[in-house]
């Protein structure tokens, strides 16, 4: 029976599971339930672990150790207060999630920064799923260290804040903008970040551009290149919301992220 329990446990983890790792269990033909569930539980790359109601750790896997810094051992039988990984200012954040937990609800993506054991700090996403093991209510937590993300956001931000050129961003299908920088901002003449995005991009243009071609018709045109070819570079001309018309180099770049794919719009006057 607990096999039987564990091979419900074992669909939810082969989700998140490397194809590499498939392929090891093919090549060693391990045929045991239990032991295709060990493999795949230790050798994940994101970091598992089941905890029961109360927040005590019952078993994790090997990325758990890494990212934590504390052994299996010294991380079975604990809650993450016992360990000592969480700040005060986390402490009503996983508080919250548990009662979602208990109440039979998933959680996440939620963001938490853990102390690891040598005292540094590292942020994790994570996510939550309440399963019935061994006729038992436990939870299957996983995470994955995103502290590098983390400061990469940061470095973009500070130079999306700080750069000299009007920098937008936009989503299909409308491409409608959806962030500008102060630089922007103070392009287009509007007075703030909401009235900046409040208009669409067709009106920061004339209905034509001087070569003819209708600034509708080009936009989509330069669009499509981005999105096909990573990238489009070319002269437009713009419109301030005062009407004031002025020449401008654009940049258009397709940026992938784990939302989506939206393009960022460099303007230069």
């Amino acid at each position: 029976k607990a096999v039987d329990d564990k091979e419900r446990l074992m669909e939810l983890v082969v989700i998140r599971t490397e194809t590499e790792l498939v392929r090891l269990v093919n090549e060693q033909k391990l045929m045991h339930s239990e032991e295709r569930l060990q493999l795949l539980f230790d050798g994940a790359p994101d970091a598992y672990y089941i905890r029961n109601m109360e927040g005590v750790f019952l078993d994790c896997n090997q990325a758990a150790v890494q990212i934590l810094g504390y052994s299996k051992e010294e991380i079975v039988g604990k809650t993450l207060i016992e360990l000592g990984v969480l700040s005060e200012g986390e402490i009503e954040k996983v508080a919250q999630a548990m009662k979602q937990s208990m109440l039979g609800e998933s959680t996440g993506p939620e963001e938490f920064v853990l102390i690891r054991k040598n005292g540094t700090p590292v942020t994790v996403e994570t996510h939550t799923h309440p399963i019935n093991m061994q006729e038992r209510p436990v939870v299957l937590g996983i995470f994955r260290d995103i502290s590098e993300r983390k400061k990469s956001e940061a470095r973009y931000k500070l130079l999306f804040d700080t750069s000299r050129d009007a920098i937008l961003t936009g989503t299909p299908p409308e491409w409608l903008f959806a962030s500008g920088n102060q630089a922007a901002i103070e392009l287009f003449g509007a007075k703030n970040l909401e009235e900046l995005i409040a208009k669409a991009p067709w009106e920061y243009s004339p209905e034509f551009q001087p070569d003819g071609i209708s600034s509708a018709e080009k936009a989509r045109k330069m669009l499509t290149q981005a999105i096909d070819e990573g990238s489009a570079f070319f002269e437009w001309e713009h419109k301030r919301l005062d009407g004031q018309l002025f020449p401008a180099a654009v940049l258009l770049t397709r940026v992938e992220s784990d939302d989506g794919v939206f393009i960022q719009s460099s303007v230069r006057d």
